[in-house]
C-alpha cells in the first residue's frame, strides 16, 4: 500500500517536480517500477531508494486537467494505488497582448 505522497499537489505547467512516495509491504525494484499519474504527467524518472521508498520526478502539462489524481505504482505483478493521492493544481495566468493593441512610438499614440 502507499502510505505518503510529498508533495501531494503540483501546478500547471510545473518541470521536473520531485514526488517522494512511502510505501508498505511493497517491493519496488530500481529500473523495474513504474509511476503514474495520469494524463499531462510525464513521470520522467523513478529513482527507487529502498523497497518501499521512492523518489519520482514529474512534469505537468500547461494544459494538464485540474483536480485530484490517482496514483498508481507498478513492480511486475505488484500494483498499488492510492485514489486522490495528487492534485493538480491551476496555474499562474499568462497575460499576452496582441500585435495590434500594442503602442508603438510615442504615449498617447496607437
Amino acid at each position: 500500500m502507499i502510505t505518503s505522497v510529498n508533495p501531494n499537489t503540483g501546478q500547471q505547467g510545473t518541470n521536473n517536480l520531485n514526488v517522494a512516495i512511502g510505501g508498505s509491504f511493497t517491493n519496488w525494484v530500481q529500473g523495474t517500477t513504474q509511476v503514474n499519474l495520469g494524463a499531462g504527467i510525464t513521470v520522467n524518472s523513478v529513482t527507487v531508494n529502498s523497497a518501499t521508498s521512492l523518489t519520482a520526478n514529474v512534469s505537468i502539462a500547461g494544459n494538464a486537467a485540474a483536480g485530484a489524481r490517482n496514483l498508481t505504482v507498478t513492480t511486475g505483478a505488484e500494483v498499488v494505488n492510492l485514489t486522490n493521492a495528487f492534485t493538480v493544481t491551476a496555474g499562474t495566468p499568462v497575460i499576452t497582448i496582441p500585435h495590434k493593441l500594442r503602442r508603438n512610438g510615442p504615449a498617447g499614440r496607437a
